[in-house]
């Protein structure tokens, strides 16, 4: 029983050195597991964002060579056709929300518009190019830079039908909600650059007051 007992003992403080050590490697090892995973999921974050950006160049080059093209053919269309139902129709965009008011006086423009203007064509076109930014596919902030103005110019101009077409964004709801994105990030750089000048000219103005005679030693 003794003998026993000496055996345990000694086994005992034999194992304390080696469970510090096991217990030593094993966390070593999991550290490494965890940076091997770090490691992993950084990668996957480059390999997205790569992705991003090259796809986000790709739409910018479908883009301005695609679409412009239909653009542009669509306004030589509206001037041979003398349709001013857009530059007739009044837009309101306060606070993300859109509210036209089309002009209705004339509705054969509408009529040429269906007809004789490939429009619909184009704002399949705007749709298709715009989910891939709205989902987050492709990056936004690049394509803001080289083609958000043109894009907010070009949808802006077809609101007064795009508003009613969509139905309470049931149809080209991507196109809207991008134009809702960049033209709000516009407006906002507009008043940053106002606001610049502003205090530029508030720092060159000098103020000249005129004490009443007598108030002053």
């Amino acid at each position: 029983m003794e003998l026993t007992k000496d055996i345990l003992e000694i086994i005992y403080f034999l194992s304390t050195p080696l469970l510090a050590l096991f217990a030593y490697k094993a966390l070593g090892q999991i550290k490494q597991t965890k940076n091997q995973i770090d490691e992993s999921r950084k990668s996957r974050q480059l390999s997205s964002k790569r992705e991003s950006y090259k796809l986000s160049a790709e739409k910018c080059d479908y883009f301005l060579n695609n679409l412009i093209p239909k653009m542009n053919l669509i306004y030589r269309k509206l001037e041979e056709e003398n349709v001013k139902f857009f530059e007739d129709s009044e837009v309101i965009i306060a606070n993300k929300r859109i509210t036209v008011n089309p002009d209705l006086k004339k509705p054969e423009d509408l009529l040429k518009l269906i007809d004789d203007v490939p429009i619909l064509e184009l704002f399949n076109a705007l749709e298709s190019f715009a989910v891939f930014f709205v989902s987050g596919v492709a990056d936004e902030n690049i394509a803001f830079l080289t083609i958000g103005r043109s894009y907010c110019s070009t949808v802006k101009t077809y609101l007064p039908i795009l508003i009613p077409l969509s139905d309470n964004n049931k149809h080209f709801a991507n196109t809207l909600n991008l134009f809702i994105i960049w033209h709000s990030r516009i407006e906002k750089e507009n008043l940053e650059k106002e606001k610049t000048k502003i205090e530029e000219k508030l720092k060159q103005s000098q103020t000249v007051n005129i004490d009443p005679i007598g108030t002053k030693d």
